[in-house]
């Protein structure tokens, strides 16, 4: 989390340089790509530490489906994957869009791409955020009897 929140903190710095200095494009490509990528690693912290929450914390006996509809075990494994693949997809798109000349006669097409295939790593990470809050809602409403502590 420490790193994500830094990531964040030079893009948005980054940001603030960029836009006094529209001319210079490794400003605008790192401050894009750090505010893009930093909040992937911040959900995959979310992901270790629910997975590690569960593991740990809840007795054998109580992970059941109705706590949780995956085994705990498999929780980091399935969000994290879901979140290298929206990782992947992000930092493939930020990579189309700032490798774009604009000179180039097809330059609005390739931005285009590039920016559709961000948002499609962007939606597989909003869909992945919302199996865990699901999951989250599930296992804070039972009662704690139930969970055996």
């Amino acid at each position: 989390m420490v790193i994500s929140a830094a990531m964040e903190a030079v893009g948005y710095i980054g940001r603030c340089v960029s836009v006094q200095n529209t001319l210079e494009r490794p400003v605008y490509v790192l401050q894009f790509s750090l505010v893009i990528l930093a909040p992937v690693l911040m959900a995959a912290c979310c992901y270790i530490i629910f997975g590690r929450i569960l593991f740990l914390i809840v007795p054998q006996e109580a992970r059941t489906l109705r706590l949780c509809w995956v085994p705990p075990r498999f929780i980091t494994p399935i969000f994290v994957g879901c979140d290298i693949i929206a990782l992947l997809l992000q930092l493939g798109g930020a990579v189309m869009i700032s490798a774009v000349d604009a000179t180039d006669k097809d330059a609005r097409n390739k931005l285009n791409t590039g920016k559709h295939v961000a948002q499609i790593g962007v939606i597989i990470q909003l869909v992945a955020l919302a199996c865990l809050q699901s999951q989250l809602s599930v296992s804070t409403s039972l009662p704690s009897a139930s969970l055996g502590l």
